[in-house]
């Protein structure tokens, strides 16, 4: 990378660095992957056991594998619902109550967009485009250098 500050660097010295810069990143990447791999491996048996040993089948947990470094793991927790499972509950008069679903129970709808794009103009799609709202991201960059000869 240049010495000039990056804001005072030409257009194609900035374009370059980046491109140095996310392939270095890339091999990072795949480095810290391959240590995470092998930490994992080597004290895989000492994280489980201090799940254990704290009665938790997620969350974070330390272990000191020696006197020079303490290695922290974190297991984190996806939940997914069934859903025939808790409709049937949420609709069950004898488990549930009324005001119990609407406090308990999330219901969400969404129409896919590759369907809201496929209807036709019209009442439905007048009604379904006022309750829809877009949210953009910020632009994604990748800088790209004709072959050089």
């Amino acid at each position: 990378m240049s010495d000039l500050p990056i804001k005072d660097m030409p257009h194609d010295k900035l374009a370059r660095a980046l491109v140095d810069v996310e392939a270095e990143i890339a091999l990072l990447g795949a480095e810290r992957k391959a240590i995470l791999a092998e930490l994992t491996r080597r004290f895989g048996d000492e994280i489980k056991g201090a799940y254990g040993k704290a009665d938790k089948t997620h969350g974070k947990v330390t272990v000191k594998p020696g006197s020079v470094f303490e290695l922290d793991a974190e297991v984190r927790q996806t939940v997914e619902w069934d859903q025939a499972k808790l409709m049937a509950a949420s609709s069950d008069a004898e488990t549930i109550t009324p005001e119990e679903a609407q406090h308990v129970i999330k219901v969400e709808l969404s129409v896919p967009e590759k369907i809201y794009s496929a209807l036709p103009p019209g009442k439905l799609k007048t009604a379904l485009t006022d309750a829809r709202t877009t949210k953009l991201s910020a632009p994604s960059l990748k800088v790209r250098f004709p072959e050089e000869k």
